[in-house]
C-alpha cells in the first residue's frame, strides 16, 4: 500500500485517492476525479432505456479493486447508506485499475472506476458509461509525503508538474 511505504520511509512520495490521508503525512491536492459505472457494450446495463437506480448498484456484484485501495474505499463509503444489508461479494477483486478495466473489457461484469482511467475506451465505444442519478462520487487526487520532512527536490518538481498537468474529468 502506498501510504505504508511512505510512512515506513520506503518511498519519499506517493499518490493516493482515498477519503482521508493518514496521520503522519503531509499532502497536496494535485487533481480531481470522478468514479463512474462502466460495462461492456453487450452487458444488459448498456441496453437500459432508463438510468440505473442507486439501490440496484448497491445490490450488484461488481469487478472491484482490492480491499485497502482508495478507489474501493471511496466507493464503499458512498454506496454503504444505500445497502439494506451486507455488501454482495465482488465478482472478482483485482490489484489495479488497469486490471479492473481489462476485466470489464472482457465482459466479466460491471465496475465502478475512475473516469480518467476509462476515458479512451468510452470515446471509442469499447465501454459504456451507465448513469446512476443522484449518485456521484468525486474525489481528490493527492501527493503524500512524511509530515515535517521535505521530499527531495526531484519529488517536489514531480508534484508541481503533476499539479500543473492534472486532468480533470469531463
Amino acid at each position: 500500500m502506498v501510504t505504508a511505504r511512505v510512512l515506513s520511509g520506503a518511498a519519499d512520495l506517493g499518490f493516493v485517492e482515498g477519503i482521508t490521508v493518514d496521520h503522519g503525512l503531509d499532502q497536496r491536492t494535485i487533481g480531481h476525479d470522478s468514479l463512474i459505472v462502466v460495462v461492456h457494450p453487450r452487458h444488459p446495463w448498456a441496453q437500459r432505456k432508463t438510468p440505473l437506480r442507486p439501490a440496484d448498484l448497491a445490490a450488484a456484484r461488481l469487478v472491484m479493486r482490492e480491499p485497502g485501495s482508495g478507489t474501493r474505499e471511496v466507493f464503499e463509503k458512498a454506496i454503504e447508506p444505500l445497502r439494506p444489508g451486507p455488501a454482495p461479494a465482488p465478482l472478482v477483486e483485482l490489484g489495479s485499475s488497469t486490471a479492473v478495466k481489462a476485466a470489464v473489457l472482457d465482459g466479466l461484469g460491471p465496475a465502478v472506476i475512475s473516469v480518467l482511467v476509462v476515458r479512451n475506451e468510452l470515446e471509442t465505444g469499447q465501454l459504456r458509461h451507465v448513469p446512476v442519478p443522484r449518485f456521484t462520487i468525486d474525489r481528490k487526487l493527492r501527493a503524500i509525503w512524511t509530515a515535517g520532512v521535505r521530499p527531495p527536490e526531484v519529488a517536489n518538481m514531480f508534484v508541481q508538474h503533476a499539479a500543473r498537468s492534472s486532468v480533470t474529468p469531463p
